[in-house]
């Protein structure tokens, strides 16, 4: 009996580990075939929510975010750039700037060619208007009627040249501007089918648009990019800002760095104040200047580890970029790591609008009267990109006393930047229905995005 014994321990010991073993691997695999990867949960938001925002744009913007992306090449001033230039123009690479100007030369000649044609034929019409009214008022008059008439028509006439003066006036301030962007008279704003996020449905409340028809690149920012086939990176919101000698600039969100980075190789004679929460990250953008920037060209920067939203710098800057954190829906798909569609992190990816409304209020607040702030995200939201603007304008309107302010209230005008992106259009995939800025949307031609980028002008 005991031998017996002896002799099957082996087998049943065997069978009893292999069924152990085959057990915990079938529990093992069912737990992670139930388990949903924040990037799938990521494409599965984006599937629902933005069909419904960009209709029949979005398999085309679902291929874009799911295709791999390349960057722009910045030219490094403090180094042999001359021979980095030829290298890049030999291996098939277009200055941004050369692209920038040819197309705008086209969009100038042709537009001034219509402006010829119409006001040629308006000419026309009324010529032949003027005569026939010649033809028919042939009067006769006294000589006293005829003085008197004299008078009259002249004092007539005064008054309409004022009233077409100023119609000829507004007529050349707008003539490439729709009535629509001077003005925005905010309609109800739809936002049920989002869980994030509601505005107020305020139909008083009401936003001023000013236009900018023309984007300046610094004569010493040189950026290189391939034509089509290729994916470039975020140089737009930096190129809106248009820093000029002497602005205090701030970067109130600027790690990893990139934007920073171009921000400096600007070549301009100015300040800029780097922050970001993250002290980790921080440190990486120093080492990031530390390799591009000279020492001795690094006093004007300073780097600070705060919370941006208690900086409490008021009045101070004249630009501001404040590219918040988002959902970031290109890394979302490709990256399980620091995902805001995990789990866990659901609560935080709740609060992210109210985040960055606290963000964007904030520099609002620090910019100067005539300051610009420049705000953008990574992500096609409708509620992190118009939305956030939105709330925090009619945030600041609402209370200013509030936000900081005791001397009346901050006022903004929204710049209207389309017509000065025009001429990029050959390379970028815009999507003008957003109201308060441009929405680049991810293309597999032209891969660049999705950035939301939103202007904004203090005016009081």
């Amino acid at each position: 009996m005991n031998l017996m014994n002896c002799k099957t321990f082996p087998t049943s010991l065997f069978s009893n580990f292999t069924q152990r073993r085959f057990l915990s691997f079938k529990y093992l695999y069912r737990d992670k075939k139930s388990k949903t990867l924040a990037t799938d949960t990521a494409l599965k938001h984006f599937d629902y929510y933005y069909e419904k925002c960009y209709g029949n744009h979005w398999p085309s913007i679902r291929l874009g975010l799911l295709s791999p992306k390349k960057y722009f090449a910045i030219v490094n001033n403090h180094v042999d750039f001359n021979s980095v230039e030829i290298e890049l123009r030999q291996i098939g690479s277009h200055n941004l700037r050369f692209i920038y100007m040819k197309n705008l030369k086209k969009i100038v000649q042709r537009k001034t060619r219509d402006d010829f044609v119409r006001s040629r034929k308006s000419f026309l019409n009324s010529t032949r208007e003027q005569m026939k009214m010649m033809k028919i008022n042939v009067l006769k008059a006294s000589e006293s009627e005829s003085i008197e008439k004299f008078f009259t028509d002249h004092q007539n006439d005064d008054s309409d040249l004022e009233s077409n003066n100023a119609a000829s006036f507004d007529l050349d301030l707008n003539s490439f501007v729709p009535v629509t962007e001077l003005k925005y008279r905010e309609d109800v704003i739809e936002e049920t089918k989002f869980d994030l996020y509601n505005l107020d449905q305020d139909e008083e409340f009401v936003v001023e648009f000013q236009e900018e028809n023309i984007l300046n690149i610094p004569e010493l920012l040189n950026l290189y990019l391939f034509r089509s086939n290729d994916f470039t990176t975020s140089t737009l919101p930096v190129l809106l800002l248009d820093i000029q000698d002497g602005d205090y600039v701030g970067d109130f969100c600027s790690a990893p760095g990139g934007k920073s980075l171009m921000m400096a190789l600007t070549e301009k004679n100015c300040r800029l104040l780097l922050n970001d929460l993250s002290e980790s990250r921080l440190r990486r953008l120093k080492n990031v200047f530390d390799s591009f920037i000279p020492k001795s060209n690094q006093s004007l920067i300073e780097f600070k580890n705060q919370d941006c939203c208690t900086l409490r710098r008021y009045d101070q800057f004249d630009k501001i970029l404040v590219d918040v954190p988002c959902t970031n829906d290109r890394h979302s798909l490709f990256n399980n790591e620091n995902n805001l569609f995990h789990p866990q992190r659901f609560e935080e990816r709740l609060r992210l609008p109210m985040r960055q409304m606290k963000i964007l209020i904030e520099a609002m607040k620090s910019v100067r009267v005539g300051g610009t702030i420049v705000y953008s995200t990574c992500s096609l939201s409708p509620i992190q990109n118009d939305g956030v603007v939105h709330m925090a304008i009619k945030q600041l309107q609402n209370a200013p006393v509030e936000y900081g302010k005791t001397d009346g209230e901050l006022s903004f005008k929204v710049v209207k930047t389309k017509e000065a992106l025009r001429p990029l259009k050959s390379i970028f995939h815009m999507f003008n229905n957003s109201r308060y800025g441009v929405q680049i949307l991810p293309n597999i031609c032209n891969n660049y995005g999705p950035m939301y980028i939103s202007k904004l002008v203090r005016v009081t």
